[in-house]
């Protein structure tokens, strides 16, 4: 049976009575009294609704709460009251010309602490799409297309449940346009994708691999927060960098738990290669498919696949509905079918629809929508390959050797990393070769190699590699008929440069409490989250005259005859203003006993100006840049050959005079420290 929403019916209980009460009774907090037996039915019910606006340029996102996205007194109201119920992490933006390609890591946080009562189940958060193609197994339902509309390229699965166009009666069932979405994106589309989240998921597992291993009912708990990666492409020039976004969710009664959904939650789907097209005339070859489809309640009525190779959606007979293997909340069944519509190589895919008879999408309380007498379905989307030529038992390349290599490197280093590989038909082999940070998981590089599986990398210029930090080299090789095999990848590290020895490093991405304040004037330095940097006058404008300094802590120098050189750098940002006088200085600071902080050794031969911006020259003639027109600071590097085996602080201190009345300064954000000796 349909299982309908029943928090708002709580929620409307309670309050009702602190209406007519008066107690002053928090409504987060249900009345004891509350028949639970009476509110027993759970729906897939919206969490929260908003509009989430990229600065590309700065990397930031903010997520505005559509007030008139409301369901009457429903859990909605008190995750838009809450702006830190949604997060965002940007992790890279790749702008093609016609597309941009953000990635993005999502956090959702529970918005009732403390209320394990409400645990919601099977949360998923929803980009709300235009849609530019019809599905011909329901005309009802709309869908994003590739570089037309807004896109999610690595979803878990779509949902029909609370689109714009069919979900629109005001209150608990429905919701009404909200003012801010006007002019980002309509949201025509009544099939939206989505990524699943849970207690215990990460950020870039499927959601099918985390289900068939979860043992947590798929419960988001009361407090917790959990983030899930998102891969967005934006045609260009519109729709603009923006896009919809709501947070569905399940939740039954308050003694009643779990309440999971009833449509299908994940599929996972093996796809074996058999389809060609060489021309109108000669294609063809059989969808061949091993679909494993995740549910809660029970094994789905139907299946459907429905695919541009196809003239029509095809129906699983009910021989083909018997699974090769079960179990509790999984099935997996087996079909080919004969590909009677293909039409070329490029932009083909399928969808997997399971439904859920005799489950519909009425909403609570019978508040009326244009979907609810249709069987709910689970609907899942994949990409498919299509050979341009026939299939004659060709098979796959055959990877001998995983990427080998030298498991360290230095920054000044190329190195050569190789798979063996071999194809049984004696097909040409390509290959497709990337470096991803470990700590970022952004890809740094890519590309073919030497097309005979070398991929050389330059460890200064291809990826400007960071001491201390891993990469993973990885490697697709493909014969242009099968799909990709992909390689065993290498992990593999940055060492320190020539075999020097770090002395202090800090990597920017928190703030550690090791950068502090000098004792001139008032002190102005604070950590600034918004652009992981350390500020020169926290995180704002400043004022006319300023005199401010920071430094690192003490830092042991090596003894006499241990090194040959020392070694800072400093990553960073700047902006000077136009007029007046500007001078930097980058030093040394006694420890005097760790009480105060002494300035000491400005400008002096021991420390010599290499290479980025030269803080010790007035002016700043060689200024570098500001934050947000990069999209990365740049390094400054100096030598230090001093103060053998002494104990000193390395400082930075800046002075500016003379200011245009009303003038604001930019700022000077210093992101990464690195000292060491060789």
């Amino acid at each position: 049976m349909n299982r309908l929403a029943a928090l708002t019916a709580v929620l409307i209980t309670v309050l009702l009575a602190l209406g007519c009460s008066g107690t002053g009774v928090s409504p987060l907090t249900p009345d004891p009294e509350i028949n639970n037996a009476q509110v027993t039915q759970s729906q897939t019910q919206m969490w929260g609704y908003y509009t989430v606006y990229m600065d590309i340029e700065a990397q930031t996102v903010e997520a505005v709460a559509n007030r008139n996205v409301q369901h009457t007194l429903n859990i909605n109201t008190f995750l838009n009251s809450n702006p830190m119920t949604l997060g965002f992490l940007f992790n890279n933006v790749d702008n093609q010309g016609t597309y941009l390609d953000v990635n993005i890591d999502v956090s959702i946080m529970h918005p009732l602490p403390g209320k394990p009562q409400f645990n919601g189940y099977d949360v998923r958060g929803t980009l709300i799409s235009n849609g530019s193609a019809t599905m011909a197994y329901n005309g009802d339902l709309v869908y994003p297309t590739l570089n037309v509309d807004q896109y999610l390229l690595n979803a878990d699965g779509y949902t029909r449940w609370h689109n714009k166009p069919e979900f629109i009666v005001p209150g608990v069932g429905g919701y009404t346009p909200g003012l801010y979405s006007a002019g980002t994106v309509d949201g025509t589309a009544t099939l939206n994708p989505y990524k699943y989240f849970a207690d215990g998921i990460t950020e870039s597992v499927s959601a099918y691999a985390f289900l068939a291993g979860t043992t947590d009912d798929g419960v988001f708990s009361s407090g917790t927060t959990n983030t899930r990666n998102y891969q967005i492409r934006f045609p260009l020039p519109v729709p603009a960098v923006s896009f919809d976004y709501s947070i569905l969710a399940n939740w039954q009664a308050a003694d009643v738990h779990p309440a999971n959904g009833s449509d299908p939650m994940a599929c996972d789907l093996t796809i074996t290669p058999h389809i060609y097209f060489v021309d109108p005339t000669d294609n063809g070859g059989d969808l061949i498919l091993d679909i494993g489809m995740f549910f809660w309640d029970s094994i789905p009525s139907l299946l459907f696949i429905e695919s541009t190779v196809l003239s029509a959606p095809y129906e699983l007979s009910l021989a083909e509905m018997t699974p090769t293997e079960s179990g509790d909340h999984y099935a997996i069944w087996h079909v080919e079918i004969p590909a009677d519509n293909v039409t070329g190589t490029e932009g083909n895919e399928l969808w997997v629809i399971g439904e859920a008879d005799p489950n519909v999408y009425t909403g609570p309380f019978g508040i009326p929508n244009d979907a609810q007498s249709d069987i709910l379905a689970g609907f899942f989307r994949f990409d498919l390959f299509v050979a341009d030529e026939p299939y004659t038992g060709n098979g796959p390349p055959v990877i001998t050797d995983g990427v080998s290599g030298d498991l360290t490197f230095l920054q000044t280093d190329t190195k050569d990393y190789t798979v063996t590989a071999n194809d049984p038909d004696l097909d040409t082999l390509t290959y497709d070769w990337t470096v991803t940070s470990v700590s970022t998981s952004i890809v740094e590089f890519s590309g073919p190699g030497d097309d005979a599986g070398t991929f050389p990398v330059d460890w200064t210029n291809d990826v400007p590699a960071e001491i201390g930090y891993e990469y993973v080299i990885d490697c697709q090789v493909t014969d242009s008929i099968n799909l990709p095999v992909n390689a065993y990848p290498l992990t593999v590290t940055c060492q320190d440069i020539g075999g020097a020895t770090t002395l202090y490093l800090y990597d920017g991405m928190v703030d550690d409490g090791d950068i502090v304040d000098g004792t001139w004037d008032d002190p102005h330095w604070e950590y600034c989250p918004d652009i992981n940097a350390w500020d020169e006058y926290e995180c704002g404008d400043y004022p006319d005259e300023l005199w401010t300094a920071c430094r690192t802590p003490y830092i042991q120098f090596p003894d006499a005859g241990e090194f040959t050189t020392i070694h800072l750098e400093i990553w960073h940002w700047g902006e000077m203003p136009e007029d007046g006088f500007t001078y930097g200085d980058v030093g040394t600071a006694w420890d005097n006993g760790g009480v105060d902080y002494q300035q000491a050794n400005w400008v002096e031969e021991w420390l010599v100006y290499v290479d980025g911006m030269d803080f010790n020259d007035p002016g700043y003639a060689d200024f570098i840049g500001t934050y947000a027109s990069e999209a990365d600071p740049a390094w400054s590097h100096f030598e230090c050959n001093e103060y053998a085996g002494e104990n000193w602080a390395i400082c930075f201190a800046l002075e500016e005079w003379g200011a245009s009345s009303g003038g604001t300064y930019g700022g000077w954000h210093i992101r990464k420290l690195h000292v060491w000796y060789e």
